[in-house]
């Protein structure tokens, strides 16, 4: 399945080239991908996307020990705020100089 390579390629290539992938997958309904997408975010520091994430795969379950994992991981999140990656414009950062 595709969701196994994305987490290999995350562990070998890194999150973001997991993440990639991830989101490429058509699967929106399955709770293995949110929580595999909210984890690569959180590894990324997306934590208010990652929470996001958290909260659609504990949405999409009903068994206990996967909603007491996925609320766990909720809370260690809620003491983390809310950050996304910075982002520079196409033509880089801003210097303040003319070019």
């Amino acid at each position: 399945m595709e969701l196994n390579r994305a987490i290999a390629v995350a562990e070998t290539e890194g999150p973001e080239a997991g993440l990639r992938i991830v989101d490429g997958l058509g699967l929106h309904d399955f709770r293995y991908l949110h929580s595999t997408r909210a984890e690569l975010l959180r590894r990324l520091g997306r934590t208010g996307e990652a929470r996001d994430a958290y909260r659609r795969a504990r949405a999409l379950t009903d068994d206990g020990a996967e909603r007491r994992f996925l609320e766990r991981r909720l809370t260690e999140l809620a003491a983390e705020p809310a950050t996304e990656p910075a982002t520079e414009s196409a033509a880089g950062p801003a210097t303040g100089e003319e070019p």
